[in-house]
């Protein structure tokens, strides 16, 4: 028996294949851009993926023509916003926390 297994979103694709579930921005006419729905079940394919006891990693991923930055998930250092420890660099000994 494979070790693979989908589930079915409306704005995400989403699988578990050998302990690795993927979960895929599903709206490349749209360039995956972000939507209620979509957000609804980001949210719902991470709780299963966190809930089931094979799943060792999370990968998010988007169908798309082109690639796009993962800056939803990074601190963006922006003119007049502070981003905390954004700008501390490894072994900085002066940076403030």
């Amino acid at each position: 028996m494979p070790d693979t297994h989908t589930t079915t979103y409306e704005d995400i694709l989403y699988r578990v294949d050998q302990g690795v579930a993927w979960i895929t921005l599903n709206r490349p006419d749209k360039l995956n851009a972000w939507r209620g729905e979509m957000d609804r079940d980001v949210r719902a394919a991470m709780r299963v993926a966190s809930d089931d006891p094979e799943v060792r990693v999370i990968v998010l991923t988007g169908a798309a023509r082109i690639l796009r930055e993962p800056g939803i998930f990074q601190k963006q250092n922006r003119p007049g916003v502070s981003s905390g420890a954004a700008s501390c660099q490894r072994g900085d000994t002066s940076c403030s926390r």
